[in-house]
C-alpha cells in the first residue's frame, strides 16, 4: 500500500506495520529535488515515485526498510527511529546533490535543444553523478536525398572535481571536460546529428547558380547519392518546360555534376542524343518533346555537348561558359558540405592538444586562470588571459585546427565610443563568431608581443605590475642600487633622444620570486622602451645581464651591449639641437648640391629572415630619411655564394653607392652612413620627449644569445 504524506514523503508499507513504525515514517521531512524525471540508479524501492518502502517481519519482530539509494535493512523496532533518521538525512543530501547536478545538466543540454524523448536521466547515488543517455534519430530528408547523420552519446556530470564527461557513439573520447566545454562540445555534436545534408548542399550551390537564375531558367535543387563518397547533380531547365509535354522534361533540361572535381554536362534525354547521332527520323512524333531551339538548329550532329546545352537553354555559347563554370565550384561546394564530416570530439580533441601553442605564450601564474572557448564550427580554440578584463586593448589569441596555419589574434572587445577612458572594466568581448571575421594572422613571437604589450601598456597599474612580476619569475635580480641606476639611465635616455622615445618602469610586486632573503633585496625592473624607432622591454636577470623582449622574439644579453644599442636607436638628437641653436656646427651644413646627391645616392641593404641585425639597421636609416633598397638573401643563392667568396659573412650587408661592403651590424658604420647619406641632419633637428603612448613602433632592438654577436650568419 502507498501512502502519500502531506509532508511529501511517499512510502510503501505492508498492511500489518505497526502503528509505532508508522509514527516514525510520518515523521520524516522530505526535501525538495528532481522528480520522476531522473532516475535512481542503486538499490531502493522497486517504484520510481516511492521514497521509502517498509515491511513488518513478524517472526524477528524486526522493521525491514528500503530508502531510495540505500541499500536495505532490518532493525528492532525500537531502534527504527534511530537507523531511518540516519538514512534519511543521506537520502536527503543525496536528493540535494541530484537537484544541483540536474542543473548543471540542463545548462548543457538545453542549449542543444535536445527534447525530453532524446534523454533518459539517471542519478548514481553512490558516485554523485547524474547521466542522460543521448539519442537523436536520423530522418530521412525530401526526394530521397541522404539523411540527418543523427547520434547517440552518453553525457555525465559529476560533483567531484566539477567535471562533466560526453562520449559519442563511434567517436574517440575526450575525457574530463569542463561544464563549458561540453555545453559547446554537445551543442555542436546535436547540431551536426540534425544537420540536413540536402539543405547543406543547396546553401552553398544556390550563390553559384545566380548565372543561370539571371537568364531566367528554372534551377532545381540538387540531388544527392552515395556512392562510396556523395555524389551531388542539378538540373537546370526553360521555365516553359513546366507547361510543356510530359515527356519534354528531360529533353529540354541540363543536368550538371560532377566527375572527380572536372564538370559533366548532359543536354536533353535520349531524344536529344538521337538527333545528335543522326538517327531520328524527321517525321518521329518525339520530336515534339524536343528543345524547339535545338530542333531548328542545323548541324546539331556537329554541335559539342556544351554548345547543345546552351542551345537548350537559350544562352549564347560565352554566356553559358562563364554560368556552367560557376556551377563547377557550387557543385563542389555543396559536395564537401554534404558529406559526413569529422566528430565533434576529434576536433576537439585536435584543438585541445595545440593550445599550447599559445600556453607558452602566457605566464605560469596566467594560464590556470585564462578562459578557452572551442569554436568547432569553424575549427578554432580562443584563448583569453583574464587580466585582459582589465585592458583597454585586450587580445584574444585563436589556435586553429591545422597545426600548420598561424595564430589568430583579436582585439576582443565590442565598439566603444572614441575618447571613452575607464573604468578599468573590459566591455562586452565579440562572441566567437564575429572573432573569427576581425582575427588577423600573427607568429607565436608577435602574438606574445601583443598579450604582453596589451597588459603592460594598456591595463591598470596593478594589474601590468602583477603581470611584469609573472614574466620576471625566477629571475635572480639586481641590487636596488644597480636596478635604480638603470632605470635612471634609460629616462635620461629617453629624453635626450626626444621625439616620441619614452620610458615606463614597471617594478616587481613585494614578495615576488625576484626578492631574496639577502641583506640588500634584490630589485626587480621591467623597462618598456618606445618610439624613436625603439619598441623593446628589458627586465633585470642575473647580474650584469638583461633579457630584452620584442615583437621577433627574446634574447640573453649583457648590459653593455643593450646600452649600445639603445644608444644607436635614441641617438643624442636634444644635445645635438642645442648646439645648432648656438651656431657650433653651422660648419657641417655643406650645401644643396651635396644634400641633392646624398638624397638621390641609393644605399642597397642585404637582409635575411629574422635578422634583428637586419632589421635594427633598417629601422635607423628609415628614421633619418636615408633612401635604401632592400635585397632578401633568402631568395639570393647567388649571391650569398658570392658574399662568402668575400668573406662577408653575417647579415645585414650594406653596400654604398660607391660599392663598398660590410657586413654585421655595426651602429658606427650605420652613424656615418647617416650622417654621409644626410648631412643637412647632422646637426640635429628639435624634437620633444613625450610620455603618452601611440602606435606601436615595429622596429626592434638587434638581439643575441651570448657574446658581442655582429648579426646573423649567412
Amino acid at each position: 500500500m502507498v501512502e502519500y504524506l502531506p509532508s511529501g514523503v511517499v512510502y510503501a508499507a505492508t498492511e500489518d506495520l505497526p502503528a509505532a513504525a508508522r509514527q516514525v515514517i510520518e515523521g520524516l521531512t522530505a526535501s525538495t529535488g528532481p522528480g520522476s524525471e531522473i532516475e535512481w540508479r542503486g538499490p531502493g524501492p522497486a517504484a520510481a515515485d516511492v521514497d521509502i518502502e517498509v515491511a513488518w517481519d513478524d517472526q524477528a519482530q524486526a522493521v525491514a526498510y528500503s530508502v531510495r539509494g540505500r541499500p536495505e535493512r532490518t532493525v528492532a523496532l525500537d531502534d527504527l527511529n534511530q537507523a531511518l533518521a540516519q538514512d534519511w538525512d543521506h537520502y536527503r543530501q543525496d536528493v540535494d546533490a541530484a537537484g544541483q547536478l540536474l542543473e548543471r545538466l540542463d545548462a548543457i543540454t538545453n542549449p542543444a535543444g535536445l527534447g525530453v524523448e532524446e534523454t533518459q536521466i539517471g542519478f548514481d547515488p553512490y558516485r554523485r553523478t547524474v547521466t542522460a543517455q543521448v539519442m537523436v534519430l536520423p530522418e530521412r530528408t525530401e526526394h530521397g536525398l541522404l539523411p540527418t547523420p543523427g547520434m547517440r552519446g552518453e553525457l555525465t556530470v559529476e560533483e567531484t572535481g566539477q567535471r562533466a564527461f560526453l562520449g559519442l557513439q563511434g567517436a574517440q573520447s575526450t575525457g574530463r571536460l569542463t561544464d563549458e566545454h561540453a555545453r559547446q562540445l554537445l551543442s555542436y555534436a546535436v547540431q551536426e546529428a540534425r544537420r540536413e545534408p540536402g539543405q547543406a548542399a543547396w546553401e552553398a550551390l544556390h550563390p553559384h547558380t545566380a548565372g543561370l537564375r539571371d537568364h531566367g531558367l528554372e534551377v532545381e535543387d540538387p540531388a544527392l547519392h552515395w556512392d562510396r563518397m556523395v555524389g551531388v547533380s542539378v538540373q537546370v531547365h526553360p521555365p516553359a518546360v513546366e507547361a510543356g509535354p510530359l515527356g519534354s522534361w528531360d529533353e529540354q533540361s541540363v543536368t550538371f555534376s560532377l566527375d572527380g572535381d572536372e564538370l559533366a554536362i548532359r543536354a536533353g534525354g535520349p531524344i536529344t542524343q538521337e538527333l545528335r547521332s543522326g538517327v531520328l527520323d524527321a517525321g518521329d512524333e518525339r520530336t515534339m518533346w524536343l528543345s524547339p531551339d535545338l530542333a531548328a538548329a542545323p548541324g546539331v550532329g556537329e554541335m559539342s555537348s556544351t554548345e547543345v546545352a546552351a542551345t537548350i537553354l537559350g544562352m549564347s555559347q560565352e554566356e553559358f561558359d562563364a554560368a556552367a563554370s560557376s556551377v563547377r565550384e557550387g557543385l563542389v561546394a555543396a559536395r564537401d558540405a554534404a558529406a559526413p564530416r569529422r566528430s565533434a570530439t576529434s576536433i576537439f580533441n585536435d584543438l585541445r592538444t595545440h593550445l599550447i601553442r599559445v600556453g607558452s605564450l602566457l605566464p605560469d601564474a596566467a594560464r590556470d586562470t585564462a578562459s578557452t572557448s572551442f569554436d568547432l564550427d569553424r575549427g578554432v580554440a580562443w584563448v583569453r588571459a583574464q587580466a585582459m578584463d582589465a585592458s583597454h586593448r585586450p587580445i584574444t589569441i585563436g589556435v586553429p585546427v591545422d597545426p600548420d596555419s598561424p595564430l589568430l589574434e583579436v582585439v576582443d572587445r565590442q565598439v566603444v565610443e572614441p575618447g571613452t577612458v575607464g573604468p578599468w572594466v573590459d566591455p562586452t568581448p565579440l562572441s566567437d563568431a564575429e572573432r573569427y571575421e576581425a582575427a588577423t594572422p600573427v607568429s607565436e613571437e608577435q602574438a606574445g608581443w601583443d598579450i604582453d604589450s596589451a597588459v603592460l601598456r594598456d591595463a591598470d597599474e596593478h594589474t601590468a605590475r602583477t603581470w611584469a612580476t609573472w614574466r620576471a619569475a625566477g629571475a635572480q635580480g639586481w641590487s636596488t642600487q644597480e636596478a635604480a641606476a638603470l632605470e635612471r639611465w634609460a629616462q635620461a635616455q629617453a629624453t635626450l633622444a626626444g621625439d616620441d622615445a619614452h620610458v615606463t618602469i614597471h617594478e616587481t610586486v613585494p614578495g615576488s620570486a625576484l626578492e631574496t632573503d639577502t641583506a640588500t633585496a634584490a630589485a626587480g625592473r621591467l623597462i618598456d622602451l618606445q618610439g624613436g624607432g625603439l619598441d623593446c622591454r628589458v627586465a633585470t636577470t642575473s647580474p650584469g645581464e638583461v633579457t630584452v623582449a620584442t615583437p621577433a622574439g627574446v634574447a640573453t644579453m649583457t648590459t653593455t651591449e643593450m646600452m649600445d644599442q639603445v644608444r644607436a636607436s635614441w641617438p643624442d638628437t636634444t644635445t645635438q639641437t642645442l648646439e645648432h641653436i648656438s651656431g657650433r656646427d653651422q660648419a657641417l651644413d655643406l650645401g644643396p648640391q651635396v644634400r641633392e646627391r646624398a638624397e638621390t645616392a641609393m644605399l642597397t641593404v642585404y637582409t635575411t629572415p629574422s635578422c634583428m641585425g637586419c632589421e635594427m639597421t633598417r629601422r635607423q636609416l628609415d628614421k633619418a630619411g636615408v633612401a635604401y633598397e632592400a635585397v632578401d638573401l633568402s631568395g639570393r643563392p647567388d649571391l650569398v655564394e658570392q658574399f662568402r667568396a668575400e668573406g662577408l659573412r653575417q647579415a645585414p650587408i650594406i653596400e654604398t653607392p660607391d660599392g663598398q661592403r660590410t657586413a654585421g651590424f655595426d651602429p658606427a658604420r650605420i652613424k656615418a652612413i647617416v650622417a654621409a647619406a644626410t648631412p643637412q641632419q647632422a646637426t640635429g633637428s628639435p624634437g620633444q620627449s613625450s610620455d603618452s603612448g601611440g602606435a606601436r613602433p615595429s622596429h626592434t632592438p638587434h638581439q643575441r644569445s651570448r657574446g658581442h654577436v655582429k648579426g646573423m650568419h649567412l
